[in-house]
């Protein structure tokens, strides 16, 4: 006990000699560039050395240094002092926050240059506007402490780069299938059922033949055009190495008109025939044809007298529904109502279903990968797993990953490759990736 008193006495005896100087016309002053960049999206570093300048500092003295970071708007972060001190001032203060238990400001000795280095949490409002950089400066000697003056050393903004999805690259199939309804993905391929009214399905081609025929004759009705941009869709997209038609459903018809049994064999013929005018122009494995005879349209042609305004409607949907045998279902509708509504139907919708050959393709494509892995890198990054996007595009091997991969590698702090990724994107015409290379540039104060 008594030997803590005498050093309790003796450090009374040491504040008593401090001695105060006098402040010259140059005060504290920086020494090189300071430092004041963002880490990542929640780290920001500042970093400065300053020295007393011509500010005597004697044994007795000591300089305190407070950096702040403050906004324009008024939110300040008040950062830990420094100390620039005297030998007899600095083992004074040891001293005391030693028996205190007090957490120490660092202290560098008066004549050296002070180096400060800290990484700190990046607060909401300091990306809100510009943000600043002081140091704010005391002199302390045994009488009083008088303020200096701050030391302005730097700027900075908040910048965040952007990622951007990119659109898919489509193969043949896919580019084709935007405007040619008839092509689908093999995902929506369904087999072919004769209550299926083809009316309903618009999205389909056909092909005509003369009346009681299956020779295909590229010169009746609209057949050539339907049979050349079929022929011609089958081409591009077998040349093509990211798409490939898996499936081709021909269904040749018939309309009720005559013995079903003669029908039947029409209408599979029918369809034969055009499977094989199709094969011969293009080299396609035999499994890919789906051919079906599907015989008399007796479902588009319910479909049609539903939706038609006939006086006989009901009465006509009544013996189809209700009669089993196609034959005798045929001739009911031949007598009713003295034959007018089947002269009718013979008019204006038989011409089209008994000389239909009914086309749909189905194609499968290769998805583009690279595409899929930048999109799920994008998601990470918004989501804050940017180490994770960056793991995920590290080794891809594809050019449009340049800029996702450059935010990504900017907010997880590798900043000079980060602009690598940006500079190699803009090469690419990548707009967005010029837009963060212009941002991060500025913050980098390049």
């Amino acid at each position: 006990m008594k030997r803590i008193n005498d050093i309790q006495a003796w450090m009374g005896a040491a504040a008593l000699c401090l001695s105060s100087c006098p402040l010259s016309a140059q005060q504290v002053v920086p020494t090189g560039e300071p430092v004041l960049s963002w880490q990542d999206s929640t780290q920001l570093k500042v970093a400065f050395s300053v020295a007393a300048g011509d500010v005597e500092i004697t044994s007795d003295d000591r300089l305190i240094l407070t950096p702040r970071l403050t906004t324009k708007a008024g939110d300040t972060l008040t950062l830990p002092p420094v100390e620039l001190a005297g030998k007899r001032n600095r083992r004074y203060f040891d001293r005391r926050a030693a028996l205190r238990g007090e957490e120490r400001a660092a202290v560098a000795a008066a004549s050296d240059t002070l180096y400060y280095n800290k990484v700190v949490g990046v607060e909401p409002w300091m990306r809100a506007s510009a943000l600043l950089l002081t140091v704010d400066c005391e002199f302390e000697n045994c009488c009083d402490v008088r303020p200096l003056a701050a030391l302005d050393l730097g700027a900075t903004r908040w910048f965040t780069p952007k990622p951007k999805a990119v659109m898919p690259v489509l193969s043949v199939a896919e580019q084709i299938a935007v405007r040619e309804p008839v092509l689908k993905p093999i995902s929506e391929y369904k087999p072919y059922t004769r209550d299926i009214p083809l009316r309903k399905m618009k999205d389909a081609l056909y092909v005509h033949f003369p009346v009681g025929k299956w020779d295909l004759r590229e010169d009746f009705r609209d057949n050539e055009a339907t049979l050349s941009r079929i022929v011609d869709m089958m081409r591009r997209v077998k040349d093509d190495k990211t798409s490939s038609i898996v499936k081709v459903v021909i269904v040749g018809l018939a309309s009720i008109e005559g013995s079903v049994a003669f029908n039947e064999h029409l209408a599979g013929r029918r369809a034969e025939v055009l499977k094989d005018y199709l094969d011969a122009r293009v080299d396609m494995p035999d499994g890919v044809y789906e051919v079906v005879g599907a015989g008399e349209a007796w479902a588009d042609l319910r479909d049609v007298i539903a939706e038609s305004d006939l006086d006989e409607r009901q009465e006509l949907l009544q013996i189809i529904d209700n009669t089993p045998d196609e034959n005798l279902r045929e001739q009911r509708i031949r007598k009713l109502n003295g034959g007018r509504p089947y002269q009718y139907l013979k008019q204006s919708v038989f011409a089209d279903q008994r000389n239909s050959g009914y086309i749909r393709a189905y194609y499968e494509a290769v998805p583009d990968k690279g595409a899929e892995a930048i999109n799920r890198a994008v998601a990470l990054v918004r989501e804050g797993r940017d180490a994770e996007a960056v793991t995920l595009l590290e080794p891809l091997d594809d050019e449009r990953k340049w800029n996702t991969l450059g935010v990504a590698y900017f907010k997880t702090g590798r900043r000079a490759e980060a602009v690598e990724c940006f500079e190699r994107a803009v090469k690419a015409g990548d707009s967005e990736a010029a837009g963060n290379l212009e941002g991060v540039r500025a913050v980098e104060g390049r």
